[in-house]
């Protein structure tokens, strides 16, 4: 699970990086670089501030505000820090998005809070891969699907070789590393979502989200079920 969100944290910001570079008048190594070290102080800095911050004032917050208020409260948050992150930071707005995301501390606000949010994302989430789906256009997917092949094998490999060295350099072995291993093979939404704004912010043309689906897909069909059969063959007498 760590791995999988220092993924996104790290998709995040270099999707920060190169939103803020291609909006300059001009791009150059020295931009670039600064607008690395700008998106990384900035993500990394206001997840820990934010996540510091909120775990002492949420329990002081809860006395006031019932369930359903801090819902709208967070919500509020998320899109005000998206347009701060857009308009005053040069940034994405997923960024904001993602960082408020991030900073809610679950364990503080309880079990029957963090189960709002999953009501709120399953809607959200149902809504947006339905917009991707009236998005995609099927006869495009021909002359895509071959650089999606070899997208999908680069993917799935340097997951793959990734997680294998670090549980080497770690001294981890056996069914539990595979089963991380083929487990961050699988791609998720985070991938369309950078793929739809990179479209929205004219980086990238509107072909970038068939070959996102198309590996997302890819990824599942291949790496779902040897995850799957991983995990089931795991006992007890291997979890250390």
């Amino acid at each position: 699970m760590t791995a999988a969100v220092t993924d996104d944290v790290i998709g995040i910001i270099i999707f920060s990086i190169t939103v803020s570079s291609v909006r300059g008048e001009t791009i150059s190594i020295p931009e670039i670089c600064l607008n690395a070290i700008f998106a990384i102080l900035f993500v990394c800095g206001a997840i820990f501030l934010g996540n510091k911050a909120l775990k002492k004032s949420i329990k002081k917050i809860s006395k006031y505000l019932n369930d359903d208020e801090l819902v709208l409260l967070f919500l509020g948050l998320g899109l005000i820090v998206a347009f701060i992150a857009a308009s005053f930071f040069n940034l994405a707005a997923i960024t904001g998005a993602f960082i408020v995301g991030a900073i809610i501390p679950r364990k503080e606000i309880g079990k029957d809070f963090g189960n709002r949010f999953n009501l709120m994302k399953d809607v959200f989430v149902t809504i947006f891969f339905t917009g991707i789906g009236v998005s995609l256009n099927p006869y495009h997917f021909g002359p895509v699907i071959p650089l999606a092949i070899l997208v999908l094998g680069v993917a799935i490999l340097s997951r793959l070789s990734g997680t294998l060295l670090g549980g080497y350099i770690t001294k981890n072995k056996g069914k539990i590393l595979w089963s991380a291993a083929f487990g961050l093979g699988i791609r998720g939404e985070m991938s369309l979502i950078i793929a739809q704004e990179g479209i929205a912010q004219n980086i990238v043309g509107e072909d970038f989200l068939i070959l996102a689906f198309l590996v997302i897909l890819g990824s599942i069909f291949i790496s779902l079920p040897l995850f799957n059969r991983c995990i089931k063959s795991i006992e007890p007498r291997d979890i250390v």
